[in-house]
């Protein structure tokens, strides 16, 4: 998926989420081969909400490029970033 041109999807898809009440999520980027600051920004606009609510975000399979971008940005100190979904989906149960 190449958020750069569905940023706005998924800034809706995270949006209705967090109002129905999930506020466990886990994004999987695993087919995203680019992320540019509209897709950054929809993250970090999320994050506060829900970890307010008592929940966390967790970022699953980024290829290095993308976690390069995070990392450059000093990201990975504030979110919980895994190898696998399976990982990410883990995080939730310990």
């Amino acid at each position: 998926m190449d958020w750069v041109h569905n940023h706005v999807s998924f800034r809706e898809t995270l949006t209705d989420l967090v109002e129905r009440g999930r506020h466990k999520i886990v994004i999987d980027f695993s087919e995203l081969t680019y992320m540019g600051s509209s897709g950054l920004e929809v993250i970090l606009s999320h994050i506060q909400r829900v970890r307010d609510a008592g929940g966390d975000m967790v970022l699953a399979a980024m290829s290095p490029k993308i976690y390069k971008v995070f990392d450059l940005l000093g990201l990975p100190k504030f979110f919980n970033i895994t190898d696998s979904m399976d990982d990410a989906l883990s995080a939730f149960h310990e």
